[in-house]
């Protein structure tokens, strides 16, 4: 009886956060063929920069600490985390505002986009906020406020969107794109200081000492995985600047919106299954020593799923976004096809990699990220040298990211049979 009570508490809790990110994304599925009417492929092209910049940062902004919260018993270790995290998130974005302010120029020229000038400049202020963002989530993940966690998206993606709509109708230009993020995060940010007092009332008591301890007993986490995501959000990232460098303005614009568009499984559904699976997997960790039995119960989930929509996305998705958002975008469709296996290995992948945090084995998760962020760059090396059209880039990175995600999906069920298998 505590099998079946266990296991439909944790699909309860995926369908909690699953519904709220659902309905967060439907947002941006609903605006999305508005906002190709309002805003050009070249706007989307500063857009597209502006994120690939802030998801890098943001992602490492705590130095992965706050992947961390979850995992001590006790909760005053949790609070000192979560200081921790938002200090550094704070210094990092300082820290780039002076790397900006010196080598501005240098970067303008490395994404070959002079109209991204003005918009470099809100990058550090966006990248605090998310990492402050991703300190709070994983604080209520922590403590299974998965509601909260699951509301807090619907009014993230509704702040974007209204800021985006509203000034691409009374002012346009490519701003508002931008500000409906950096606006996005803030609202985020905002409405979970507000949720959790608990937090208000300790940050006035932080603990330096205990601080100082806690980040010796997780360094692992900066000096591991740290790298691993700084690797895996390049790897993720970093095309967009290359196809930016290699083939303008207009073709980054219109693969643009194919990450936009075509990630909504994995955001939905996939990010959704991952949080609550390493909640999940660190409670069977701690119970018994491994977390094999919920890894391939959520495997075969994340299979069945993942076939249901990529399947038959990969055959329509071709001639629907003509249809959909606009002539203009009719070329984006074939860009959509020929990706459509990366993601659907990425949609099964990336939740089951939070194995690598439960276990800590954050030394070959940081290897593996590396060699995707080696495979972008040797692609983007022969794209040049070769002088491939955009087709060829897309293929050869479809073609590596899924063998790499295949290997990812191997090395992380090992490590959920505990530290006997995973050596």
């Amino acid at each position: 009886m505590n099998f079946f009570k266990n296991h439909s508490e944790y699909y309860k809790n995926i369908a909690v956060l699953m519904s709220g990110t659902t309905l967060a994304q439907s947002v941006l599925i609903l605006i999305s063929p508005i906002l190709t009417r309002i805003y050009t492929p070249a706007d989307f092209a500063i857009l597209a920069l502006f994120t690939s910049f802030t998801a890098v940062f943001g992602a490492i902004a705590s130095g992965r600490y706050e992947l961390a919260i979850v995992l001590p018993k006790d909760e005053k270790e949790a609070i000192q985390l979560f200081n921790l995290s938002a200090v550094l998130s704070f210094g990092s974005g300082v820290l780039l505002a002076v790397i900006i302010f010196f080598f501005h120029d240098i970067i303008l020229i490395m994404v070959n986009n002079a109209a991204f000038s003005f918009y470099l400049y809100f990058v550090p202020i966006a990248v605090f906020l998310i990492g402050l963002f991703n300190a709070l989530n994983y604080y209520f993940i922590r403590n299974r406020e998965f509601k909260i966690v699951s509301k807090v998206k619907i009014i993230r993606q509704l702040s974007g969107a209204f800021f985006q709509l509203l000034w691409g109708v009374v002012l346009y230009g490519p701003f508002g794109l931008v500000g409906g993020r950096i606006f996005l995060h803030l609202t985020g940010d905002i409405y979970l200081i507000k949720q959790i007092k608990r937090i208000k009332n300790h940050i006035a008591l932080i603990n330096k000492n205990k601080i100082k301890e806690l980040a010796k007993r997780y360094i692992n986490f900066p000096k591991f995985s740290l790298t691993s995501q700084l690797s895996n959000t390049l790897s993720v990232n970093i095309n967009l600047i290359f196809i930016s460098y290699l083939f303008g303005d207009t073709t980054l614009g219109l693969y643009a919106l194919v990450d936009r568009v075509l990630n909504l499984p994995v955001n939905i559904i996939g990010s959704s299954f991952g949080q609550v699976f390493l909640q999940k997997a660190n409670d069977e960790k701690l119970s018994s020593g491994k977390a094999d039995k919920i890894y391939i119960e959520t495997l075969k989930k994340l299979v069945v799923i993942g076939f249901l929509i990529f399947f038959p996305a990969f055959w329509g998705v071709k001639y629907l976004f003509g249809l959909v958002f606009g002539a203009k975008w009719a070329l984006a469709g074939m860009y959509a096809q020929i990706i459509m296996p990366l993601l659907f290995m990425r949609f099964i992948a990336s939740p089951l990699s939070m194995i690598n945090i439960v276990f800590e084995k954050q030394n070959i998760a940081m290897y593996w990220q590396l060699s995707l962020l080696a495979t972008v760059i040797i692609s983007f090396l022969i794209v040049k040298y070769e002088n491939l059209t955009i087709i060829g880039f897309l293929k050869l990175l479809t073609a590596s990211f899924t063998f790499l995600y295949l290997i990812l999906i191997i090395i992380t069920y090992k490590f959920s049979k505990g530290e006997k298998s995973s050596g």
